[in-house]
């Protein structure tokens, strides 16, 4: 059933005020401190995560069970062109990928749980069920807060049997859910390649090595790591997006730095990108005389939706959220750190349609705020039921 009104302005108003307020990540203490206060009054339970802006919110501490929802706190450093009346107010920052909107759920739902408008569920012992609320520092920044979060005791205290998050669709109508079992989103891994040789004149090349040319040759040949040395059938992404050489029109500098992007929807597939990378860099540029330093920094997990969740979360909203259209979507090459989470915890990761519009990590990036109606009315329905506790089967 659609959610009181009440309740959606209440998560209305904090959405307004985090956009308004947006912090980079590992900078989220003003945020963190806001919602904490909000939580409080409601009366639920605040864990801090040491050395971190993210923290936990208990609700019912003394439970046995817990599921858990996750909700980013930090923005992107894009200065906002939307001309919202709540626009930001910190230049250069902005909630331009819906943690905002991700944070507002978050707390419309500590809001019916506190108000008694969400029930949890009264099969066998209703006092032993409980919901915690994840607000995670720097998802938008490598490493991301989840394996910090994972590792803590305060984490284990409260470790859910079951984790949810939403994140802002543009490419979806107002009123969609988005689902997909399986290996949903790619891991991610950034590439830092350095070519470095003999310079010299341009006007003298056979004096040198060329590492600008051996550096192009080393960009082209990386495509052949996908294309040739890969499984065909595994979707995977390879990018250089930025290439500096320091030269002039007359001068070959002696070193090119390169950065890039490595995805993949498999782990197995991953590792052995990872050396066919290195190797064909390396021999490509010591084929023209230059040497290839190759780092590559280990980002996020591949994330799985794990499926029998995914399936049953999909026929309950199906059948109970009378405002939601539950719609399949395909498979992403975008990354999150929720697929830390999902490798440890039955974990489902909704696309949650914000109205089609201007993309994520965009100036003008402006959801529709009546989507937190939507996604609060799934979790309205799904915390009745004992299932996502692990008090019946799935």
């Amino acid at each position: 059933m659609p959610i009181a009104q009440s309740i959606f302005r209440y998560a209305q108003a904090v959405r307004r005020r985090v956009h308004a307020h947006p912090e980079l990540s590992a900078q989220e203490w003003h945020t963190a401190s806001y919602l904490q206060a909000e939580l409080a009054a409601l009366g639920w339970s605040l864990v801090t995560i040491p050395e971190t802006p993210s923290f936990l919110a208990v609700w019912n501490p003394r439970g046995e069970r817990f599921i858990g929802y996750r909700a980013e706190l930090d923005a992107l450093p894009i200065a906002e062109a939307t001309d919202l009346p709540y626009a930001s107010e910190n230049a250069g920052v902005m909630h331009a990928c819906g943690h905002d909107m991700h944070m507002a759920i978050a707390m419309g739902l500590a809001k019916m749980l506190a108000e008694g408008s969400a029930v949890l569920p009264t099969y066998g012992d209703a006092a032993s069920y409980g919901v915690v609320l994840v607000f995670e520092s720097s998802e938008e920044l490598l490493p991301g807060g989840a394996p910090a979060i994972l590792a803590s005791s305060e984490f284990a205290r409260y470790r859910p049997r079951s984790i949810f998050a939403f994140h802002a669709d543009p490419s979806l109508a107002t009123g969609q859910i988005g689902f997909h079992p399986g290996a949903f989103m790619a891991s991610c891994d950034e590439l830092y390649i350095t070519v470095a040789g003999q310079g010299g004149h341009g006007a003298m090349p056979h004096l040198t090595t060329d590492p600008v040319l051996a550096a192009a040759h080393v960009v082209v040949a990386l495509q052949a790591v996908r294309a040739r040395m890969l499984p065909p059938f595994t979707p995977s992404v390879l990018t250089i997006g930025r290439v500096e050489a320091s030269g002039a029109t007359n001068v070959i500098p002696h070193e090119v730095k390169m950065q890039g992007t490595f995805r993949t929807h498999d782990e197995e597939v991953r590792r052995q990108a990872h050396a066919r990378i290195a190797t064909v860099a390396e021999r490509v540029a010591e084929s023209m005389g230059n040497t290839a330093q190759v780092e590559i920094r280990h980002g996020y997990p591949v994330l799985v939706n794990a499926p029998d969740l995914c399936q049953w979360v999909k026929r309950q909203l199906s059948a109970e959220c009378e405002n939601a259209e539950c719609v399949e979507v395909p498979m992403r090459m975008t990354a999150d750190d929720f697929a830390y989470y999902a490798q440890q915890i039955p974990g489902l990761y909704l696309r949650l349609g914000v109205g089609v519009g201007a993309g994520l990590h965009t100036s003008t990036f402006s959801p529709d705020e009546q989507a937190l109606g939507v996604a609060l009315s799934a979790l309205q329905v799904l915390c009745q039921h004992a299932e996502l506790w692990g008090s019946r089967g799935t």
